[in-house]
């Protein structure tokens, strides 16, 4: 559609929720905040209707977009991991530990080999902890790690917390 244009910042691009909305430029079908629509139903057609308002004849075409909604992944909130205060801070009363993350993957995914999960510091999932198998509790207790699964098969997200505490 767009190969023989020479600017496209000048184009009206518009989408509409169906053909003859788009054919007609009807405000009732039109899709007024396409950044933040939500599709009707899974493998549901949208209308781009793409305009060039600077042709004499105010040239356009229109084509069709399927929407194909993926499900998230099926994961579970899993328990919260409880150890007994270690020597990992040089005392045995200072609660702080090591803790195996890693051993909470099967749980949160219910076993599917599909999904891969990612454990954070912080819930804006910028902080990744890299030793699943060694972390150490950095707040006070109990510490809420966040979890974040990602689906192999179609890269959507969920996320969820795991619970983690010393007890003295």
């Amino acid at each position: 559609v767009l190969q023989n244009v020479e600017n496209t910042d000048e184009l009206i691009i518009e989408y509409y929720n169906n053909l003859q909305g788009a054919e007609e430029q009807n405000p009732g079908n039109l899709i007024n905040n396409p950044e933040e629509y939500e599709s009707q139903s899974d493998n549901q057609i949208v209308y781009i209707r793409i305009t060039d308002p600077t042709s004499d004849l105010n040239c356009f075409a229109i084509e069709a977009i399927e929407l194909i909604v993926e499900p998230l992944p099926d994961i579970i909130a899993p328990e919260r991991l409880s150890v007994c205060d270690d020597e990992t801070g040089g005392s045995t009363t200072d609660e702080l530990a090591s803790f195996d993350l890693f051993s909470k993957i099967e749980e949160i995914t219910q076993g599917d080999q599909t999904i891969l999960v990612n454990f954070y510091e912080d819930e804006a999932l910028e902080n990744q902890i890299t030793d699943t198998e060694n972390f150490v509790n950095t707040q006070a207790n109990p510490q809420v790690v966040y979890v974040e699964a990602v689906d192999l098969d179609t890269d959507c997200t969920k996320t969820t917390t795991l619970t983690i505490e010393v007890i003295p």
